[in-house]
């Protein structure tokens, strides 16, 4: 399965600003502006949705997004699909003009740090084993384990990265992480149902 991957070699900026600059009217609807990112607008979406995770105690608000971007993911699809009242809505042309501008430094420096490599791992059988890991990392960041947001947030950012610039390597680096965080969080949530248990025992009733 050939993704969308094979879009023109520009990069996130580029490609946005040759959005807006081809855009004839005042606003870009938001079905046009993820259909032009193709997959790129999943990293977006899941950068976007792990930002609840710095606030302590949301970080169950960013594991039903992340679900839903690697559900989507898993069942094949190489761009976000929004419901039609959602993809209808439109952006003002100038907004997304200042809120470009107000990121460049970071895409630029984004684009630096990632490049599009090992286009080989971006295979069906990868896009899939991505969208199934998001999946499971998206659950265990909705379960209620104190200080474990960041250590699933770590892995899920590398990921976005790299759909964002279709870097492989980052890709498999974000894989790599993936498993250790899930492993870090299974013993973390084994020891708290141990604990709970512990003290559920220690009423006589029990």
């Amino acid at each position: 399965m050939s993704l969308s991957l094979q879009t023109p070699e520009l990069g996130t900026s580029a490609l946005l600003r040759q959005l807006i600059a081809n855009s004839a009217d005042a606003k870009v609807p938001l079905g046009a502006l993820v259909g032009t990112m193709g997959a790129r607008a999943y990293g977006l979406f899941l950068i976007i949705g792990c930002i609840p995770c710095i606030v302590p105690g949301l970080a169950a608000i960013s594991g039903p997004l992340v679900m839903w971007a690697g559900a989507q993911m898993l069942l094949g699809y190489t761009q976000p699909w929004l419901p039609r009242r959602l993809s209808e809505r439109t952006l003002e042309r100038a907004q997304l003009v200042r809120g470009l501008d107000l990121v460049a430094p970071c895409l630029t420096w984004l684009e630096r740090l990632c490049r599009p490599c090992w286009p080989q791992v971006w295979r069906l059988g990868g896009w899939i084993f991505c969208g199934f890991l998001l999946v499971i990392l998206g659950l265990a960041l909705a379960l209620p384990i104190p200080l474990t947001n960041y250590v699933l947030a770590a892995p899920i950012v590398l990921i976005a990265l790299a759909l964002v610039e279709r870097d492989g390597c980052m890709l498999v680096l974000g894989w790599l992480a993936s498993i250790l965080a899930l492993a870090v969080v299974a013993v973390a949530y084994t020891a708290l149902l141990r604990e709970i248990w512990q003290w559920l025992q220690s009423f006589a009733w029990i």
